[in-house]
């Protein structure tokens, strides 16, 4: 064992300085690790939020566009039931009639049931992508409270502490009985 620097009548050896170095560098590594642990988990957050933001403008269009598709559908239920009123006129039909009414009504009806189906699918889609944005947030909140629990300091702080207690124990037991500055180690 090679003495390096009395201290009283206690010395501190080569091997305690590399000790003490190396609980020192454990610390900072488990650090710089939970740092980098929460430096992840904020990053991950921040794109579950923005994952969320874009379902949401998501959920958004497909309202919009189903909203645009049905308008467009029943417009065109109309422009249908326009031709079929000009060729059953055109045929002899009167159109204020039970059989003319009745073809005309069919049209309506099956427009009416085609276009609430447009609607419907509009609806399920949108909600589909609003779950995914309110998964996004959850996922989002999930991250966030693991980014806040990593606590690099505590983290590199208990991993030298527990490092150097074995380096701390040989050195009292090598210098039992000896005195620092008229303190005796016990």
């Amino acid at each position: 064992m090679c003495n390096l620097l009395p201290i009283g009548t206690a010395m501190i050896t080569v091997m305690d300085v590399v000790g003490v170095a190396s609980a020192a560098l454990t610390g900072i590594s488990e650090m710089q690790a939970s740092q980098a642990r929460q430096d992840q988990a904020n990053y991950q957050a921040q794109v579950a939020r923005n994952n969320a933001i874009i379902a949401q403008q998501q959920a958004d269009d497909v309202q919009l566009l189903a909203r645009m598709e049905e308008s467009e559908y029943r417009t065109q239920v109309k422009g249908f039931k326009g031709k079929q009123r000009s060729i059953l006129a055109a045929s002899g039909f009167e159109v204020n009639e039970d059989d003319a009414l009745d073809i005309l009504s069919d049209t309506a009806e099956i427009g009416e049931v085609d276009a609430l189906k447009i609607r419907n699918k509009g609806k399920r889609d949108a909600y589909r992508a609003q779950l995914a944005a309110q998964s996004g947030q959850a996922q989002a909140g999930l991250f966030g409270m693991q980014a806040a629990a990593e606590q690099p300091a505590t983290a590199g702080g208990f991993a030298f502490g527990t490092s150097i207690a074995p380096v701390a124990d040989k050195w009292m037991t090598r210098n039992r009985g000896k005195s620092i500055g008229g303190w005796t180690i016990t």
